[in-house]
């Protein structure tokens, strides 16, 4: 059985602020123990070219086939992605703040999207796409370094207080009321909103219990035998019903059922299965 990479490259001092990260996975998904990839509610974009066979959503078990290159836009629920065969991706991971201004359409109008990259972009994603070909997985990773390095200006060109906002909810894991972002920030909670909504596409409201509840899933992943009434407590929750109800509604799947996951998950790493995580995902 083959081994899936994966594998994250920071990205330099000066792009941190509008990118995450870089990162490169491959993989067969002929293989009978990682076959999809599930990934889970977030609130970032990342900008995807791939090469091998291509990746397919299902609907009503009709394949629908994406584009060779492709963006992920933030979900406000759990999606699934398929491939037949051996596929590889190098792809960008963007803060959340960042792509709205590199992009030729609304971002509002994207969420829960997956989109051909050549419709979105202002120059051309397949000049970028043929540098690509038929390099090293770090040649790769070097080209797209270089071509947002050249257009950082376009990054740095535009408002900056949602971005601030942002950051704050992030460093609060989603723990912070609009009202009290917007006496710290001085402004007002429907200016927030609207600017999230344009600049993010989804509300801070929803932004922070995005943030809020992938720190419950992440704590959960790092000790699944953690009691749920302990992670419901440190996301600010008191009342374990209402936790549980809010989690699957952003996740489609229970606490206790994602638990019950991530313990088969930990027992199939002890028998030395092959393992990965691939954007924000915990194989299912």
């Amino acid at each position: 059985m083959t081994q899936m990479f994966y594998q994250e490259y920071p990205p330099p001092t000066s792009l941190k602020k509008y990118i995450k990260c870089f990162w490169a996975l491959e993989h067969d998904y002929t293989e009978e123990f990682h076959t999809y990839e599930h990934l889970w509610a977030d609130t970032h974009t990342e900008l995807i070219f791939s090469y091998g066979k291509p990746y397919y959503l299902k609907d009503n078990d009709r394949q629908n086939n994406l584009p060779k290159n492709f963006a992920i836009f933030p979900f406000k629920k759990g999606l699934f992605l398929y491939s037949d065969g051996f596929t590889g991706f190098v792809a960008i991971r963007f803060q959340p703040w960042a792509i709205h201004k590199i992009i030729n359409k609304p971002v509002s109008t994207l969420i829960d999207k997956i989109v051909g990259a050549d419709k979105l972009f202002r120059e051309n994603a397949t000049i970028l796409s043929r540098q690509l070909n038929n390099k090293s997985r770090e040649e790769k990773i070097k080209i797209l370094t270089d071509y947002f390095l050249n257009r950082i200006e376009t990054f740095e060109s535009k408002e900056i207080a949602t971005q601030r906002i942002a950051q704050e909810i992030i460093l609060k894991n989603g723990i912070v009321s609009i009202k009290n972002l917007s006496e710290k920030f001085g402004t007002n909670s429907r200016k927030i909103e609207r600017d999230f909504i344009s600049e993010i596409g989804i509300s801070a409201k929803l932004f922070s219990r995005i943030i809020r509840f992938n720190n419950a899933r992440e704590l959960l992943a790092q000790n699944p035998k953690t009691p749920l009434t302990a992670v419901a407590y440190e996301i600010g929750y008191a009342d374990q019903a209402h936790f549980n109800k809010n989690f699957k509604e952003l996740f489609g799947i229970t606490p206790v059922a994602f638990k019950q996951q991530l313990l088969e998950l930990y027992k199939l790493k002890a028998e030395n299965k092959p393992n990965v995580v691939f954007l924000q995902d915990n194989p299912s």
